[in-house]
């Protein structure tokens, strides 16, 4: 059995979630179960005149920088009790008897208690999952084997629960059909860079033969082109690995369309505060949103083929501060490769 644990804030601030997931109970085989002192809390709220943060939210509800908290508990509670009421398989509450420690705890503690107790009612075999933003409370529950969910943006209940399902087939040695992952097209990708590419170390002024024979400005613009343009797409990638680690898959993002210099920067832009923002701080001598526009796109005439050698010089200036930026959490080794492919475009 998996239970999705659901925390007070991820019902105030992402009850779409949580309502997409009861409608995939059945499908996926989980339960949404809701912690007697998660009930508490949303009453106790439920006359707050406190404000809500839109930052936090998922798309669907939008923002609610001008909704109060207690609107958002009050709906909360009637989604519970329309769901309970009806007596909904996907939905339960926590009974009374479901604890293992019956004494009075704090909010936190109660979670993880409800939490440890559904993982070891069953011999420790049945998936718990807590859905909650509280880094604290999530670490606690990790610390005891349980698995968490924090949102992040572009999280869909779809794949909250195919993670949840996949890990459930895990636990009884079944498996699924085989598909081709990201981390699969990323090692067929980098063994194509350090094939082509990448130049070896200690030689910056040595050039690799597939250069060597370039004779005029289109080859040497289709070679430069080609070559910023594997390294910017592998390298949008290696940040999103970064910033989401194992949580990737939950995200809105697919690697296998992020193919040329435009879907690349769409990444970029859809991701810009909860990813590539730290790649690019203001104080930076080059900080691309004052030259990608407010929609963190680049500019047209850099995601074209340099016609000129003035176009070209430019071009390769652009996207070797992009690709430097995109580098400043790689290791050494890795950065001085990439200096001396600049090197060599310019």
């Amino acid at each position: 059995q998996t239970y999705f644990v659901v925390d007070t804030n991820f019902f105030l601030s992402h009850l779409d979630i949580v309502n997409d997931l009861k409608t995939l109970a059945e499908k996926y085989s989980h339960v949404i179960m809701v912690p007697k002192v998660v009930i508490l809390e949303l009453d106790g709220l439920k006359k707050s005149t406190r404000m809500g943060k839109g930052a936090d939210l998922s798309s669907k509800l939008g923002s609610i920088l001008n909704t109060s908290i207690g609107y958002l508990a009050r709906w909360a509670n009637n989604w519970i009790y329309d769901s309970i009421a009806v007596r909904h398989p996907g939905v339960l509450g926590q009974q009374v008897r479901q604890s293992i420690s019956q004494s009075n705890m704090q909010p936190d503690d109660a979670i993880l208690d409800c939490c440890l107790y559904f993982h070891e009612h069953d011999g420790h075999s049945a998936i718990v999952v807590l859905l909650s933003n509280d880094k604290n409370l999530c670490n606690k529950v990790l610390v005891d084997g349980m698995l968490t969910v924090s949102y992040r943006q572009g999280m869909t209940a779809e794949k909250i629960a195919k993670m949840a399902y996949a890990e459930s087939l895990s636990k009884r040695n079944e498996t699924v059909e085989y598909q081709e992952t990201d981390k699969d097209i990323d090692v067929a990708m980098a063994e194509d860079i350090h094939e082509t590419v990448t130049p070896p170390v200690g030689h910056p002024t040595k050039l690799p033969p597939h250069l060597m024979t370039i004779k005029n400005f289109e080859e040497a613009t289709a070679t430069c082109r080609n070559e910023i343009t594997t390294i910017f797409t592998l390298a949008v990638h290696e940040c999103m690995v970064h910033g989401y680690q194992e949580d990737l898959f939950m995200v809105d993002y697919n690697r296998q369309k992020v193919l040329n210099l435009e879907s690349g920067c769409r990444v970029i832009g859809s991701f810009w505060t909860s990813v590539f923002s730290d790649y690019f701080p203001r104080s930076s001598e080059f900080w691309p949103v004052r030259e990608l526009g407010r929609g963190k796109m680049a500019p047209t005439l850099m995601c074209m083929t340099p016609t000129s050698k003035l176009e070209l010089r430019d071009y390769v200036r652009y996207w070797s501060n992009v690709l430097k930026s995109l580098y400043t959490k790689r290791d050494t080794r890795q950065r001085e490769s990439l200096e001396m492919l600049v090197d060599r475009w310019e």
